[in-house]
């Protein structure tokens, strides 16, 4: 068997996060998840609860950022490879 080297992008849409800024507080609250790299745990399939939730002004500013349910993430900033979701 021989293998291929392909892009991540190849095989399904890449999504770049942005955080909102912390000095605009109606950007958070109890509406959606936000997920950050604190919340994922090594060897945890699934992050059930979050530190932060989006508002729905913030869900409408980043909606291009958003990442669909049951996606995997990937942690690129501080530990890089070592926390995959």
């Amino acid at each position: 068997m021989s293998w291929i080297q392909i892009s991540i992008g190849d095989i399904g849409k890449v999504i770049t996060g942005n955080t909102p800024p912390k000095s605009n507080p109606e950007f958070y609250g109890n509406d959606y998840k936000f997920i950050k790299p604190t919340d994922m745990e090594i060897g945890q399939r699934y992050t059930p609860i979050t530190e932060d939730y989006y508002s729905e002004l913030a869900y409408k500013k980043y909606i291009n950022s958003l990442i669909p349910p049951l996606s995997t993430c990937v942690v690129t900033i501080g530990s890089i490879g070592k926390k995959l979701l």
